[in-house]
């Protein structure tokens, strides 16, 4: 309890330094909340963070490889744990590295695996937003 606590705390500090550009402490701040989650296996909780980790190479720092190791990492776990909804954001998300890397090929690869995925499962989110990215 004490530590998932703390886990979270460090999460909300590396949302707060990341609304302030600092993003060297918002990295920081989601690996500390990471590590408590592997240390206590909250494993959906820890695919957040690599999620956040991931969309902080990506979105603030162009750093396309190391966000596309963290979302590999996070839909691996998701995948692991039959959670669906974050599966397909994961997905979505390679996509869009793979498009900023210029490869639309597997851009569109990734983005029709989240669309089926998204179908199969009706979570129309993520279904719209597949076929939005690929339009």
């Amino acid at each position: 309890e004490l530590l998932d606590r703390l886990a979270e705390s460090y999460s909300t500090l590396g949302i707060i330094e990341e609304n302030a550009l600092d993003y060297d402490q918002a990295l920081e701040a989601f690996t500390a909340s990471l590590k408590i989650h592997e240390e206590i296996g909250e494993d959906l909780h820890r695919g957040r963070e690599l999620r956040r980790i991931g969309r902080i190479y990506y979105l603030r720092l162009n750093q396309y490889a190391q966000a596309r190791q963290f979302f590999q990492e996070a839909n691996r776990l998701f995948t692991e744990l039959g959670h669906d909804e974050q599966r397909v954001e994961t997905l979505l998300e390679l996509g869009l590295v793979a498009e900023k890397e210029g490869d639309f090929p597997e851009a569109l690869q990734f983005y029709k695996k989240a669309q089926s995925l998204a179908a199969q499962k009706n979570l129309q989110e993520g279904l719209s937003k597949a076929l939005l990215y690929q339009a």
